[in-house]
């Protein structure tokens, strides 16, 4: 798409006037003043173009963006933020006296828009990055400090190779510290030894951008600190005003999340729809969803994302196997009265070790960089890149540890959902005495609902179309018991079979 002629045209005689006023690169700056006799649209551009440490790019989505040099650092910000728009609008006002109209500003982003596509393609991201075998991790500051996580060792840098975003709502890391040990949090995560390993696996995949993202599951009766442990969680790896979400409505409200969060955390689910199992599935391996551009006939706006998630409250979680296959849960213990602490005590010795952890987790994160390429497994679970980078971070003689925990803690989430679905927990019953049985959706449908002792509830299917896509979800997890589902369709109609493995039969 073309940008407008006459903006465009005025804005490469300004970039020409630059460099004829300072042909030795002084970096004499382009103001309001050069181009007053310009139309308002064209000022605005100027003000960009005709600055030589400003550089114009894009995504690969075609999104416009600038960086700017701000003494020791640069500074990316996506064209469209209000933040840059305040700035331009500020600026034009100081040279003016005047505010530039609603139009001017439109043109002029169209403008910078187009000449942003005509520069270099970036990757952007948020919080954690990974570039040339190196990990960064951007501090929030307001000199936008990295740090930079190498196979020997870490360090903070004032221009990490990345191009990574602000959003509104982040908050700063500490500067991490050298010299304590991740065995610090133990005290504050209400949890037993295996539950602690859990989390600090799950830290250190928060920690590597590469690969499909676990999510963590706490759960705990009420008093067990679930909320303020998933708080102190996130503020560990990616503070934010938000530090815990409700329930999303739709899967796209997950995407809008995860533009302005690394980690993303829910606090209270009480049920999660066969939608959003799928949109979490998606986040977990960097799924995009796809709707229509706001303002425009039809066209295409993808929004693709890859996010660890931490979620709480779910004592339920259905018996989706492809959901529970990416779900490590962690059971956090009822703290009892006698025990229990104030928030602001507890809040205080978190800000405390904070930085000492850090440290510590990027120590571990070094390692992990150094030993990933000699790493060897024999079996891997579905989490398999989660698995494979924290056994790499693992002293050498534990490694292997993690590994065995997954499995462990997969067989439990699967017996969990199981016992907690009425659906599989009819099936069980019904297959109980016999080897097989088939007929159709509706049959097994008016088998289970007579079936005794067996709690409906809200989420039982009601009909053959939602008894059908209900088997399918449970299939893995009734394998599991030695039970196969099949459904095979003829031209009369769909029948489901139901068989009980041999060694279940005898």
């Amino acid at each position: 798409m073309g940008a407008p002629t006459d903006i465009q045209q005025a804005a490469e005689r300004i970039r020409q006037k630059r460099k004829q006023k300072s042909p030795q690169g002084t970096g004499e700056k382009t103001s309001f003043s050069d181009s007053s006799r310009l139309p308002q649209s064209a000022q605005i551009v100027a003000l960009i173009v005709g600055n030589p440490d400003a550089t114009l790019w894009h995504d690969s989505e075609g999104e416009g963006y600038i960086s700017m040099r701000v003494a020791d650092h640069t500074e990316h910000t996506p064209l469209k933020s209000r933040q840059l728009w305040q700035y331009v609008a500020g600026q034009y006002y100081e040279a003016n006296g005047r505010p530039p109209n609603s139009s001017a500003l439109k043109d002029a982003l169209a403008v910078l828009e187009y000449e942003a596509n005509r520069g270099e393609n970036y990757e952007t991201f948020i919080r954690v990055a990974a570039a040339n075998g190196h990990i960064y991790v951007d501090l929030g500051d307001a000199t936008w400090q990295a740090v930079e996580i190498t196979p020997q060792g870490w360090q903070i840098v004032n221009n990490a190779p990345i191009k990574f975003l602000r959003t509104k709502h982040m908050l700063p890391l500490p500067e991490p510290q050298r010299g304590g040990t991740i065995n610090q949090l133990r005290p504050l995560m209400n949890t037993d030894n295996t539950g602690f390993e859990l989390i600090v696996g799950f830290l250190l995949k928060c920690l590597n951008p590469a690969g499909a993202d676990p999510i963590l599951m706490v759960n705990g009766e009420q008093g067990s600190g679930k909320t303020f442990q998933s708080k102190q969680l996130k503020r560990l790896i990616d503070p934010h005003v938000a530090e815990t979400r409700s329930t999303p409505r739709e899967s796209k409200d997950l995407y809008v999340a995860a533009r302005s969060s690394w980690l993303l955390a829910y606090d209270n689910l009480s049920f999660i729809s066969g939608e959003l199992s799928d949109a979490f599935c998606g986040l977990s391996t960097g799924s995009a969803i796809a709707g229509r551009k706001l303002f425009t006939d039809g066209e295409e706006a993808i929004s693709k994302a890859k996010r660890p998630v931490i979620m709480n409250g779910i004592s339920d979680i259905g018996a989706m196997a492809d959901f529970m296959d990416r779900v490590v849960t962690v059971t956090f213990n009822r703290i009892e009265d006698e025990a229990r602490k104030p928030e602001k005590e507890l809040e205080y010795e978190f800000d405390r070790i904070r930085p000492l952890v850090l440290g510590a987790l990027y120590d571990t994160v070094s390692r992990g960089l150094a030993n990933f390429n000699h790493v060897k497994i024999d079996r891997l679970p579905r989490l398999a890149d989660f698995a494979q980078w924290v056994t790499a971070c693992e002293p050498e003689s534990e490694r292997g540890s993690f590994v065995q925990l997954l499995f462990e803690n997969r067989e439990q989430v699967r017996g969990d959902a199981l016992s907690n679905d009425p659906v599989g927990q009819a099936v069980v019953g019904l297959m109980a005495n016999c080897a097989e049985w088939k007929g159709t959706a509706n049959d097994l449908l008016n088998l289970i609902d007579k079936l005794p002792d067996i709690p409906h509830g809200k989420h039982w299917p009601t009909d053959a179309r939602s008894t059908s896509v209900k088997m399918k979800r449970i299939k893995p997890l009734l394998y599991t018991m030695g039970i196969v589902i099949d459904e095979k369709r003829t031209s009369k109609e769909r029948t489901i079979f139901i068989t009980k493995l041999p060694s279940l039969s005898s």
